[in-house]
């Protein structure tokens, strides 16, 4: 993908991209990079344009094999602490005003990702859009 795009992403880092509406409908994965507003798109990719934005990060550390850092409890502890500490509201317009559409996004980092710790665990960084 970056050797097809004539500009570089924002970080190198892998994501896993998803948008949700609000009553857990209309689930979507996408897998890529971020890269800046108006880059060309060669042919055989598609894209999202996301809002500018916020970002809340949180970080998840654990085993990466029996899947202690994916899914609902892991994310859902990272958007209890954004709201706990009032670090922002999540954001529900990503498809537009009214679309009750959330995104939030997995980044798989170069090395907390992808080195692990002398325990075997790795990082992941969950973010979510806010206001």
């Amino acid at each position: 993908m970056k050797a097809a795009i004539s500009c570089a992403p924002f970080d190198e880092s892998t994501i896993g991209l998803m948008t949700m509406r609000g009553d857990m409908t209309g689930f979507t994965y996408w897998i890529g990079l971020f890269f800046p507003a108006d880059t060309d798109i060669p042919d055989g990719y598609d894209y999202l344009d996301l809002p500018e934005s916020n970002i809340g990060v949180g970080w998840v550390c654990g085993n990466e094999e029996n899947g202690e850092i994916y899914g609902g409890p892991p994310h859902e502890a990272v958007c209890k602490k954004i709201e706990d500490d009032g670090i922002g509201v999540f954001r529900n317009d990503i498809a537009g005003v009214g679309s009750d559409t959330y995104c939030f996004f997995e980044i798989y980092n170069c090395p907390r990702f992808t080195v692990e710790d002398e325990n075997g665990n790795v990082t992941l960084d969950y973010g979510n859009n806010i206001v």
